[in-house]
């Protein structure tokens, strides 16, 4: 399986982080918030001894570079980001060790519409598959996705709610669905498999530490889930993510520490009322 870092430890995870001090300047953008410099993951085996960690950099909130560490800090996988003249993900370059850190062997690049909507996605590296997006409009609202490579073609509908949130993807029998709160997933639903998630109410979420991956795409919501998978904003979007209960017995519970200015500065992620944590983000600011 191919290591999709951001995606991963982000996406899928949603474990956290920071540190307790971080001071900087109010930005003058859109809406004056302190802007991204960087966020350390880092994620622990059960005994409380480091699993991985991952550092993901920042440019006006958007990442550009993610490296990941083993248990050793030993560097073993990176990922860059690229972005077209509008600021929206043009393309992801993905490196692991065994390719020496030099060669890509995972990649695609992104192409849009001029309604800003993304079309295509082609793999670059050792896979050259691609997939097209054919948008129709009509009483269901779906977005027709073909993915062709070295076998036969993949077909997945995506449907779209009368908000306008991409609610449901089907690939022939397989179907996945999110229940929404507002702009936050409720539920996610992935054949038998469900996901439940609890938001805290206050204080109203600073920092964009919780919409990394919707930053790619300068906010859209619908091309983030389209590339990026249905848990995109499992992070929360205008709240924070207090729980996450699975199905299967797993429950996350979050716990955050918060700077003098209400920015989060680092998340601790517990799994079933564990006392050592699953996971630890630390988040730094300009």
């Amino acid at each position: 399986m191919k290591t999709r870092l951001l995606l991963a430890c982000f996406a899928m995870v949603m474990a956290s982080c920071s540190n307790d001090d971080n001071s900087g300047k109010d930005t003058s953008g859109e809406n004056s918030e302190k802007i991204l410099r960087e966020i350390v993951q880092t994620e622990f085996n059960p005994d409380g001894s480091v699993k991985l960690t991952s550092k993901t950099y920042f440019d006006e909130d958007k990442a550009v570079l993610e490296e990941q560490y083993n248990n050793l800090n030993e560097l073993s996988a990176k990922s860059e980001f690229a972005y077209n003249a509008s600021g929206t993900l043009e393309s992801m370059t993905h490196y692991s060790a065994a390719s020496g850190l030099q060669t890509p062997d995972y990649g695609y690049v992104l192409t849009y519409d001029n309604l800003g909507r993304v079309v295509s996605k082609n793999e670059t590296g050792t896979t050259t598959a691609s997939t097209t997006f054919v948008y129709t409009e009509n009483s269901t609202n779906t977005i027709t996705a073909t993915t062709t490579g070295s076998g036969e073609p993949v077909y997945a509908v995506y449907y779209i709610n009368n908000a306008g949130q991409l609610y449901k993807k089907t690939v022939g029998s397989a179907t996945e669905e999110l229940t929404y709160t507002d702009d936050n997933i409720l539920k996610y639903k992935n054949g038998s498999f469900i996901s439940d998630f609890e938001y805290i109410n206050e204080p109203a979420p600073l920092g964009h530490q919780h919409k990394i991956v919707l930053n790619l795409f300068k906010g859209n919501a619908i091309n983030a889930l389209l590339i990026n998978g249905f848990l995109t904003q499992s992070l929360g979007n205008t709240k924070y993510v207090a729980k996450r209960t699975d199905s299967n017995g797993d429950a996350f519970n979050y716990e955050y520490q918060f700077n003098a200015g209400n920015y989060p500065v680092k998340v601790r992620c517990f799994k079933n009322n564990g006392s050592i944590p699953y996971s630890i983000r630390e988040v730094y600011y300009e």
